[in-house]
């Protein structure tokens, strides 16, 4: 065993013998501190935080498999015992490895943890990202030799094409799409929709929406079809029921429903087309400046958590990381061959609410 440092001076533990090295380090992301082991031999690298460090003990000694469950301080994990996965071992190494995708608004929230979540389980990954702080937190935060930050606009076909042009360059050829920007209209239902504002918020809203999908797409379309790759749409539960936003929101969400279901077909026998499609999520999702709330944000929002967790069976308030193995599930077309124009629901089961209680086994 002895002490190394890498470029930026950090020291670094290196484990060594005839069969194999091993490289033990510690790094700040922007979710946390996170354990770094890397082996340079096999061209592996993975973090992992303090919940996932304390799991390894449900492990047996020879088990070589790992979780990407990362904490968080809400009250619904404190109870929760480390995920089955690890117990069993059922989650392998390298979930993506030999996968190049590129993660539109991969930022914060849902996007972010993808990004981390692919990474983590071997993936090279593009972002493309609007925010400059964002941007650069993205660049300090994520190891330069996995990931490349574009900044951005997703609404851009010039700025999708170089991104695009970014991750082919950095880490070769583009397998897999996914598109996570979006905005909210923060339940604007008709009465109270300004008839001055209509045209501007529709713009707006469905631009970020929906347009931005399409044109991703289209940038990222000749290298998925030589590459015979994957494309992941997000929805939201709005793609489904009423009363997830107000009509701009849903309309724009059946929208990119639609999407996946014409992509797919489409785009078929040689890219799949899926989506995922998320409930009530603690993130930074943000409103439109035509209906002057651009600046809220719905972790902000008074009793989100109470709010999430009411209206669903599995009374479970996610958090961005809740999602982010759908979009890991469908981008591995090895364990999914046969899915496309599929969308998975992440919601808790909103599509299986009862009609007299919310679930068979509630109280």
């Amino acid at each position: 065993m002895s002490i190394i440092h890498n470029d930026r001076g950090e020291p670094i533990i290196q484990i060594a013998n005839e069969f194999t090295v091993i490289q033990v380090g510690y790094t700040r992301t922007g979710s946390g501190e996170r354990l770094v082991i890397t082996s340079p031999r096999l061209g592996f690298q993975t973090h992992l935080d303090p919940l996932q460090l304390e799991s390894l003990t449900w492990q047996t000694p020879t088990c070589t498999r790992r979780c990407s469950t990362r904490p968080t301080d809400r009250a619904r994990n404190s109870k929760r015992a480390p995920c089955r996965s690890i117990q069993k071992g059922l989650i392998p190494l390298g979930f993506l490895d030999g996968k190049v995708a590129l993660v539109t608004g991969g930022g914060s929230g849902i996007g972010r943890a993808v990004v981390e979540l692919y990474v983590q389980q071997g993936a090279k990954v593009g972002i493309l990202e609007i925010s400059p702080e964002k941007v650069k937190d993205l660049r300090n935060a994520l190891p330069v030799d996995a990931v490349v930050v574009t900044e951005g606009d997703a609404t851009s076909m010039a700025d999708n094409e170089r991104a695009v042009a970014d991750v082919v360059d950095a880490f070769g050829p583009l397998t897999t799409l996914v598109c996570v920007v979006g905005v909210f209209d923060y339940f604007t239902e008709i009465p109270q929709l300004p008839k001055d504002k209509i045209s501007e918020a529709f713009d707006q809203l469905f631009g970020v929406n929906v347009k931005s999908n399409l044109l991703s797409v289209k940038a990222a379309l000749d290298e998925l079809i030589e590459n015979e790759g994957d494309i992941i749409l997000t929805l939201s539960n709005a793609a489904f029921y009423p009363g997830g936003g107000g009509p701009l929101y849903v309309s724009s969400k059946f929208a990119v429903r639609g999407l996946v279901t014409e992509l797919a077909y489409e785009l078929a026998p040689k890219v799949r087309v899926n989506g995922v499609a998320p409930g009530g999520t603690i993130t930074e999702l943000r409103g439109i400046p035509a209906l002057a709330n651009e600046g809220q944000r719905l972790k902000d929002v008074p009793d989100i958590e109470g709010l999430i967790e009411g209206i669903n069976p599995l009374g479970i308030v996610a958090q961005p990381e809740d999602h982010s193995w759908a979009y890991a599930l469908l981008a591995s077309r090895e364990r999914t061959p046969a899915v496309t124009g599929t969308i998975i629901n992440s919601d808790g089961g909103l599509g299986v609410r009862g009609m007299t209680r919310m679930a068979g086994l509630a109280p």
